[in-house]
């Protein structure tokens, strides 16, 4: 999969990184969705391509001072199993 899009990181909470997409309609029996494809929605895809370019701005955000681990969009693709 390859993301050309805008990303928006968050130094703070890593799992509200995301994608921006294009929103979806609201139909009747669901709300609109926002577009935004977290990053905690990512770990929870039930199918995850092995590979996955991600050329969109911010999503990196880099070391964090607490852990020294990557965060971000990169690593939740990692952790739902994209090689």
């Amino acid at each position: 999969a390859h993301f050309a899009v805008h990303g928006v990181a968050d130094d703070d909470s890593p799992l509200y990184s995301a994608l921006a997409l294009t929103p979806a309609p609201a139909t009747d029996a669901e709300a609109a969705e926002d577009g935004l494809l977290y990053a905690y929605e990512v770990m929870r895809l039930r199918q995850t391509p092995s590979l996955v370019v991600l050329s969109a701005c911010e999503t990196q955000s880099g070391l964090t001072p607490r852990s020294y681990r990557m965060n971000g969009l990169a690593e939740a693709f990692l952790a739902a199993g994209a090689q």
